[in-house]
């Protein structure tokens, strides 16, 4: 899942520009409460060129259809760089 600071339409082919930075991450398809940890770790990706990786956070996976997760998290790297809050995915095909 790539999180964006901005909205724009999902699985077109255009995301919204990525000066803002994203957070990536491989998230379960399953609901359920999940740490952050070495082997489910996100990534702040900061324009130009710094990626961090988060290891201290947790995702909850609350609800998952043929075509959205829905779900929150909060994901911290460092005191100054923490995201918190709801998200609902699209399932790209």
């Amino acid at each position: 899942m790539t999180l964006y600071a901005s909205t724009f339409t999902a699985c077109s082919t255009l995301a919204p520009p990525e000066d803002a930075g994203t957070i990536i991450m491989v998230i379960p398809r399953t609901p359920g409460s999940y740490d952050l940890s070495a082997a489910r770790s996100a990534t702040f990706s900061i324009p130009p060129s710094d990626n961090w990786v988060a290891l201290q956070g947790h995702v909850q996976i609350s609800e998952v259809t043929a075509t959205t997760i829905t779900g929150g998290a909060k994901i911290t790297y460092n005191g100054d760089n923490t995201v918190e809050g709801q998200f609902q995915a699209s399932i790209c095909q």
